[in-house]
């Protein structure tokens, strides 16, 4: 449910109320031990997320050319992320029996307020050619993480020595971030054809990460510990960007950028702490990322408005960049399988292209190009990846439509895409394959009324956009690559009405 309330003053000030509520009651059982469509799974998890949340934008003159814009938010979320361990029912390996549950309950809170001092024509700076703009911005942010994982392995039957393993392990922990930031900004008017950007920002970024944890399954009695960071760090971005219009269909443009990505934590590895071989707890925060992004391109737009071109070509330095892998502590527990963020460095190169072709009245044509050549310089947690691809990062994607509109209200609209293959993590070197997918619609508009057909991937194409690679069948537990398609064949019918 959303809802917005406008509210016009006098002076040309105005306000905007935003009130959303969001209950998302997802399953989550995505996995086959066959790497099938079907799943064996007894305990389909759980993906569900119900957030409340509310803006309020207030925008006006402040006198002497300016005007002032406020932005105030404030949001809720309780979330959960569960899922059947083992991925298997009490038949799936007997009379081996497993039965593995984890569950990852989580509450977060936001707050955050905004002032942004924009020029107005009166205000600008230089002889009236640049505008400018200064800004604060804090955000408080609190997160309530709980993570339940249990389960049990029992193996009397297969060998001479019987092996029981018992998983029971919890953990708890809190995570607070407060953000103060200022920024300003100006864009200048050179010339006629040419014009400059300029943008800074500086954030003050304070945390602290708290966590308690016990493991119930370890020999010997139960195992306890605590976890505390508090980081604070200072982060610096900006950019400067310079366009010319060669003449009235043709644009040129350069820019350079620093962004930054604060600091963060793992709350899911420091459950796994009382596991031998486990990562420690030096690994559980990951420090800032800065990305430098050098890019240039091109804009044509023809004089009749019926051809539209986009071209540009970047590249990407990613200094500590946040990279993610999966990996498994104990074979025999599969709630052992975490995620861990750790710094490493990694550039990428690229191309992007996209075009709007209208041939005549009644047919468009469309498409875009992306080429992309990505490399991990470092990696510390697997240096074996170093000099590799980064994961999901495929070569090349390409999509290519046609709109074609027929006399009284008629339309067809298809188009097709197409993606190289890609690494599914760091932690291994198994590949997606290449796909191509074709989605169409047909149907008619009539005055505020619209009807179409519609079929997404409609040569039921199948194509994995996940992998993982581990082991997760008793007795041997041979690493095998478990994998996760993408949306089967769908067909619907959609009616709108606009007033």
């Amino acid at each position: 449910l959303r809802g917005k309330l406008r509210w016009a003053f006098a002076g040309g000030r105005s306000s905007l109320l935003t009130v959303m509520y969001a209950d998302a009651d997802s399953g989550y059982d995505a996995f086959a031990l066959d790497n099938g469509a079907t799943t064996f799974s007894d305990e389909p998890g759980e993906d569900s997320q119900e957030t409340t949340a509310a803006s309020l934008r207030i925008k006006g003159e402040a006198g002497n050319g300016l005007q002032l814009l406020s932005i105030s938010s404030v949001a809720n979320s309780d979330i959960v992320f569960a899922y059947d361990g083992d991925w298997e029912n009490e038949l799936s390996f007997l009379p081996i029996v497993t039965d593995y549950r984890y569950r990852n309950p989580r509450e977060r809170d936001s707050i955050s307020q905004e002032v942004r001092l924009q020029s107005l024509p009166a205000a600008r700076l230089f002889g009236a050619t640049t505008d400018w703009v200064l800004g604060a911005f804090w955000r408080r942010l609190d997160e309530d993480n709980r993570i339940d994982s249990t389960g049990e392995y029992i193996e009397t039957e297969v060998r001479c020595d019987p092996v029981v393993s018992i998983t029971d392990r919890q953990i708890t922990s809190t995570f607070s971030a407060d953000t103060l930031a200022l920024f300003g900004g100006l864009d200048s008017q050179l010339s006629a054809k040419t014009d400059v950007s300029f943008g800074l920002r500086i954030d003050r970024w304070d945390a602290e990460y708290a966590d308690n944890w016990i493991d119930n399954g370890v020999i010997g009695g139960p195992v306890t510990a605590s976890n505390f960071f508090d980081p604070d760090d200072t982060l610096l971005g900006g950019h400067v960007a310079l366009g010319h219009d060669l003449n009235e269909e043709l644009r040129l443009y350069a820019r350079i950028a620093r962004g930054f990505k604060a600091a963060g934590f793992n709350p899911s590895l420091a459950a796994l702490g009382a596991l031998p071989g486990a990562l420690g707890p030096e690994f559980i925060p990951y420090t800032n990322e800065y990305l430098w992004n050098y890019e240039a391109g091109l804009k044509f737009l023809s004089a009749t408005g019926s051809l539209a071109v986009d071209i540009s070509a970047y590249f990407m330095d990613r200094d500590d960049a946040q990279l993610s892998q999966s990996s498994q502590v104990d074979p025999i527990d599969p709630n052992s399988f975490f995620f861990v963020t750790s710094n490493g460095d990694a550039d990428v190169i690229g191309l992007d292209a996209s075009f709007a072709w209208q041939v005549n009245d009644p047919i468009r044509i469309h498409g875009s190009l992306g080429l992309l050549n990505s490399e991990i310089d470092d990696w510390s947690i697997r240096p074996a990846v170093t000099g590799r691809d980064l994961a999901h990062a495929p070569s090349y994607t390409v999509r290519l439509g046609v709109d074609w509109d027929l006399p009284a209200g008629w339309f067809v609209r298809a188009d097709a895409t197409a993606s190289d293959s890609f690494y599914f993590d760091i932690s291994h070197d198994n590949k997606s394959q290449r796909y191509e997918l074709v989605n169409v619609s047909a149907g008619r508009e009539f005055g505020s009324w619209a009807v179409a057909l519609w079929g997404r991937n409609i040569f039921d194409e199948d194509y994995k956009t996940r992998g993982f690679f581990f082991g997760n069948e008793p007795p041997l537990f041979n690493p095998t690559l478990y994998t996760r398609f993408g949306a089967p064949r769908q067909v619907g019918i959609t009616l709108q009405y606009e007033y």
